[in-house]
This record gives C-alpha cells, structure tokens and sequence, in this order.
C-alpha cells in the first residue's frame, strides 16, 4: 500500500470519526492486529504526501515532484473535487519532468502562483510560468519564495477553493506555518 493509497483511504473513510474505525472486518482482529493497524495508519504522517495544512480552505501539501506523483495527485483531486476550484502554489527543480508533471495538473487549474525552489537545481519561475501557459488557459503569477507565493494564494482563495502546494520535495520544509 503506497503513502497515498493509504490517504486516500483515510480521506474516504473519513478516519477522524470513530465510526469508519469500527469497519475493519473481525478477522484482522487476531492478537489485536486489528488495534495495532488502526493506530499505526492513524498516527501515520508522511510530511509533503496528501499532507493537509488547512482545513478551510482546504491546503494540500504534496510533493508531486515526478509523472508518477503527478498523476496520483491528480488522480486524487480528481475523484475527490471534481467540482472544486483547485489554485496550485508550484515550484520544480529543472533536472525533473516539469512538462509531464504539468500534464497531469493543469487540468483542474483555476490559478497557479509559481516561484524558484531555494535549491541550486531549482528552475526558473519565469520559464515554469510560461510552460504553464503553453500547457493550460489559466492565471499564473509569479512570487519570489514559496512563503510569498502560499500567502498570496491564501489571500486570493475563496472558502471552497482548494489550495495544493506541490511540484518538488525541496521546498516542503520552507513553507512557514500556514495559519
């Protein structure tokens, strides 16, 4: 079970309620397997991985760095808010397969704040700014730190907007803590 298979089970299951705890079915209840599942997936935190910062508006962090996690969140955010506005906050490293990445996101874009992640790998706002705009008919602003971009997002987000930071694991640990 990947990290996100396991969220997106949570999500849907709605862990938070002790109702969906009780659903485990009895056979898994051998020598308290059943308790020790439920509290490992309940306290399990994968920081940067469908983590949510925010309930409203609702604020993913994931890092989505590759195709593959690219698709999954967006696969998510698919089945989960097909309705919904979703205002990505993007920063890449340029070694990795932004265009593909973008592919998979754009999609459901409404808006999109880039900016250069602090790395020495990290890619151009500017030029992922304009691969956006080859790629998808939205808004994109360019910010010059992760912190400026999450703030100016914030500010623009309406209550039912969902907010998704994502595109590299590198700048995860630099976003200050969302209020």
């Amino acid at each position: 079970m990947t990290a996100l298979t396991a969220s997106e089970y949570l999500f849907e299951k709605d862990y938070e309620k002790n109702e969906a705890r009780k659903k485990i079915p009895k056979e898994l209840d051998t020598m308290n397997i059943k308790a020790a599942q439920q509290g490992g997936i309940i306290r399990t935190i994968w920081p940067g991985r469908l983590e949510v910062l925010k309930k409203e508006p609702l604020f993913y962090r994931d890092g989505a760095h590759n195709p593959d996690g690219a698709r999954k969140l967006a696969s998510f955010l698919q089945k989960h808010f097909t309705n919904k506005r979703i205002i990505y906050i993007m920063g890449v490293l340029k070694d990795k397969e932004y265009t593909k990445i973008l592919q998979y996101l754009m999609p459901m874009a409404k808006k999109v704040y880039v900016f250069r992640p602090n790395n020495e790998r990290g890619l151009s706002a500017e030029i992922l700014a304009n691969t956006i705009k080859e790629k998808a008919d939205v808004p994109v602003m360019i910010e010059p730190d992760v912190n400026t971009a999450v703030s100016k997002a914030l500010e623009a987000a309406q209550p039912e907007d969902i907010l998704v930071a994502c595109g590299s694991l590198s700048f995860m640990e630099e976003m200050e803590a969302i209020q």
